[in-house]
């Protein structure tokens, strides 16, 4: 009797369609330029640092509010403009002004 190990291989996966070398190589290319754009500091990640932030439609304080987000959600901005006043209170500091981020990402999630 052999004793030699059973020579066994796994079956081959089936060949992949001829259109998903192309898709990889686009995703793959997308993936190096939105890591390229982050590095050249294209975006800001930040953190909210009090409860109750309001995200709007539009820079102002009459626009529609999108939604609230609680101290610590991270949002990613892809600019700073220049908008209608705010004024707001948070951790016992008062603070106003005319800037305004446009976030592109909340919670790890794109909201363009």
């Amino acid at each position: 009797m052999d004793r030699r190990a059973s020579s066994r291989s796994a079956p081959l996966p089936a060949p992949l369609p001829r259109w998903l070398l192309p898709v990889a190589v686009v995703v793959a290319i997308l993936a190096t330029l939105a890591t390229t754009t982050a590095a050249l500091g294209a975006t800001t990640r930040l953190a909210a640092a009090c409860d109750g932030v309001i995200l709007r439609t539009r820079p102002s304080t009459s626009a529609t509010v999108v939604t609230r987000i609680s101290a610590g959600v991270r949002v990613t901005a892809v600019d700073r403009v220049r908008g209608g006043r705010w004024t707001t209170r948070c951790k016992g500091f008062r603070d106003t002004g005319r800037g305004w981020y446009r976030i592109s990402v909340v919670r790890k999630t794109s909201v363009r």
